[in-house]
């Protein structure tokens, strides 16, 4: 039986319930595993899918980013916190494997999540728009007048998810 499964690399625990880039099929899957050997060497991941031109691009963007470091270390002073996890996150680049480092840890969805949305709430604000998106809000908003209701007795609102809208 074939199936569709699509994944990258993502383990099953999500803060927000979604997994980045999944699609899982549970008792489908079980049927392929029973008729499939693969050898574990041939599954290794590479860094950037092994493309050469990806790896260069994203250690000059490095270096920019470092750059950018001193410049504001110069004008605002030392941030402790901001130098380590730049250096944790260069630490990625000294493996050939960087899920199994000992800085691997970084690569997992829940460590991934805040500082994407730390980095989109950035973006926003330099382009003068509210640091969270009106999406993400209205979102927020729609989830808990939902759990007012439930609280409130109010039956309709077992029918009602808002996950059915992310979609």
């Amino acid at each position: 039986m074939e199936t569709d499964h699509y994944s990258n690399g993502v383990a099953e625990a999500s803060s927000n319930g979604f997994l980045n880039g999944s699609a899982k099929h549970d008792d489908e899957m079980e049927d392929c595993d029973a008729e499939m050997e693969v050898d574990s060497g041939q599954l290794r991941r590479q860094l950037c899918g092994g493309s050469q031109a990806a790896m260069e691009r994203m250690i000059h963007f490095g270096r920019e980013l470092q750059a950018m470091s001193e410049q504001l270390r110069r004008e605002c002073g030392k941030n402790t916190s901001n130098k380590k996890m730049l250096k944790d996150a260069f630490s990625l680049l000294a493996y050939s494997d960087p899920w199994n480092s000992p800085v691997g840890y970084q690569l997992d969805p829940i460590q991934r999540e805040p500082v994407c949305s730390a980095l989109n709430s950035a973006i926003l604000e330099t382009h003068n728009l509210p640091k969270q998106p009106p999406l993400a809000l209205a979102m927020g908003q729609a989830m808990q007048c939902l759990g007012l209701m439930a609280r409130s007795g109010v039956g309709s609102c077992a029918f009602a998810t808002v996950e059915d809208y992310l979609h």
